[in-house]
């Protein structure tokens, strides 16, 4: 009788081992303990990746932390990127940017986004060959059409939003997108006396 994937090394003392399931220990830091623990595929991961770019921008979406503080330093990572952006598809503009400045400005595509129009949600597990790993979820299509919004009661002390007014060239497409969406929507103008909406000049 074989064992089953998921409880290959299972014992008493430790069932799948909490630390292989974490996504995190293959997206912060690139070092070579990470790779023996997550074996000949860690490679393929770390911040730069696509299912590191998911789930870090989702986890620091919901709640930004010491972790995304650290990812988004050049502490974590001081080299530039060449990875496209991986939160629609269509929008490759990341050359200049470093992993943090491309995690923070997914994370805003990710907490800002209101709608998504022609595409599709793809999930898919974080590392496949782990029967224990979460899954993730992100949009795909050629012709996907974001729109982002803010709540302009709350937005002065989103921390997100904040870091992005502080190097708005990060997130010019999204600044540019919040603007025409709640425009579209009738609520631009309540944006007047936030940070926001003097980057906007109201």
């Amino acid at each position: 009788m074989y064992a089953s994937l998921s409880q290959f090394g299972d014992s008493e003392v430790n069932s799948l081992p909490v630390f292989n399931n974490d996504p995190l220990t293959y997206c912060i830091g690139n070092n070579a303990s990470q790779r023996f623990n997550h074996g000949s595929t860690g490679v393929t991961y770390g911040q730069n990746s696509r299912p590191c770019q998911v789930y870090l921008s989702q986890r620091c979406a919901q709640n930004w932390d010491g972790v995304c503080e650290y990812a988004a330093s050049h502490a974590a990572n001081n080299e530039f990127t060449q990875v496209a952006d991986t939160m629609f598809a269509g929008n490759n503009q990341t050359l200049g940017l470093t992993p943090g400045e491309v995690l923070l400005r997914n994370t805003a595509q990710e907490k800002f986004r209101i709608n998504m129009i022609n595409c599709d949600l793809r999930v898919e597990k974080f590392d496949p060959n782990n029967p224990g790993s979460p899954y993730i979820a992100y949009y795909v299509g050629q012709n996907c059409v974001p729109q982002y919004g803010v709540n302009p009661a709350t937005i002065d002390r989103d921390v997100v939003m904040n870091k992005i007014l502080d190097n708005p060239r990060i997130a010019m497409q999204l600044l540019t997108n919040i603007k025409n969406t709640m425009t579209q929507m009738g609520t631009f103008h309540m944006l007047k006396g936030t940070r926001l909406g003097n980057f906007y000049r109201l």
